[in-house]
């Protein structure tokens, strides 16, 4: 903490016996300002601020889950790092893209689904792809963008518009 800016660590932030990370940074003096979000995948998600010698210090605890990990840090931490750079000129990449095909998903949760877009017509369209499973690394390795879809939505439909974020 004495020499770094942000810290991100990653695994033991749930709910388990050996999920640690939330007591330790508790007894260092780091003070949580949010702990789980109402997301999929990366629900339990850790932010807290440490005060050391006049400066602030950002620690994240992220999912051990290595899908959870590059979602919460391609929506969250990676725009949060850039602005926190001083780079005024990164902006996440958001577009609107038709839906190709159905989805289901649970109320309440803002979802952030592995995605395939392509560009006709003026248009972006986007297809999920089969494996959501968080355990699923591949799914990572084969998205070029995450489909963005917001609590209140359930089940949407083939031509559905829908948000989707580039990846880099």
């Amino acid at each position: 903490i004495k020499q770094c800016d942000v810290i991100l660590i990653s695994g033991g932030i749930s709910h388990g016996e050996h999920d640690l990370v939330k007591p330790v940074l508790k007894t260092l003096g780091v003070k949580p300002l949010f702990w789980e979000i109402r997301c999929r995948p990366a629900k339990p998600l850790f932010f807290g601020i440490k005060n050391f010698k006049s400066m602030k210090k950002f620690i994240f605890g992220i999912p051990g889950n290595t899908v959870s990990n590059f979602v919460i840090f391609e929506v969250l931490i990676k725009s949060f790092l850039m602005k926190l750079s001083g780079n005024k000129n990164y902006d996440t990449k958001l577009f609107r893209a038709i839906l190709t095909k159905n989805i289901k998903k649970e109320y309440g949760y803002k979802y952030f689904l592995r995605g395939i877009y392509v560009f006709k017509n003026n248009q972006f369209y986007v297809s999920p792809l089969k494996n959501q499973d968080s355990s699923i690394l591949k799914s990572v390795t084969k998205a070029n963008c995450l489909i963005i879809l917001d609590e209140q939505y359930i089940d949407l439909k083939k031509g559905n518009i829908v948000k989707i974020q580039l990846l880099d």
